[in-house]
């Protein structure tokens, strides 16, 4: 006859729960596994965000604030540096976006230090913050000057703009976050 310690069964709330200290550590380790595979994000305000996730670290040289555009430099961590690293979840180096990275950015899923690495996007589907101009009907976005937000566009861009709380009705210009897909190959 097995032992108690080896049989997982439901209880009933209120009912004390008696499980060895390696029963405990398996479905702790078997709730992050799970947690991982279904993309669960355990910090930040957008809990759902987790599947075009990246690690970023912040090369700007100054502290940048969630929905920061970042332009994509060169990895954080080579494979010369270390190889199991680069190829288990690599490290995006992100700096300043300008034109020069059209296409070539991400987006920063937390305030991240001067230095810091953190958690951003680069692929699927985000919040984002957006600039609209000339008060007209955009569904693209991409970045253009130095800036840390995105610029939208008529035609073409590096993301399409899913969701606005602009409407063709009431259209205005400024800043306001949106949901972006990113276009890959762009």
């Amino acid at each position: 006859m097995p032992n108690n310690d080896d049989i997982l069964t439901h209880v009933n709330i209120g009912d004390p729960v008696r499980l060895s200290a390696s029963r405990e550590n398996m479905v702790a380790d078997a709730t992050r596994d799970f947690e991982r595979r279904q993309g669960i994000f355990e910090r930040g305000r957008h809990a759902l965000w987790r599947r075009g996730d990246v690690r970023i670290q912040n090369q700007t040289g100054a502290n940048i604030p969630m929905l920061t555009v970042l332009g994509i430099t060169t990895p954080a961590i080579t494979p010369a540096q270390n190889q199991s690293q680069f190829e288990q979840r690599p490290i995006l180096g992100g700096t300043n976006a300008t034109t020069i990275y059209l296409g070539n950015w991400c987006v920063a899923a937390e305030a991240i230090p001067a230095g810091a690495i953190g958690e951003g996007w680069a692929f699927g589907v985000c919040p984002a913050m957006v600039n609209f101009t000339n008060g007209a009907t955009f569904g693209w976005a991409d970045v253009t000057v130095a800036g840390s937000v995105l610029t939208a566009a008529a035609t073409t861009g590096g993301a399409q703009i899913v969701w606005s709380p602009q409407t063709t009705a009431a259209y205005t210009t400024g800043v306001v976050e949106c949901l972006i897909r990113f276009v890959p190959g762009h």
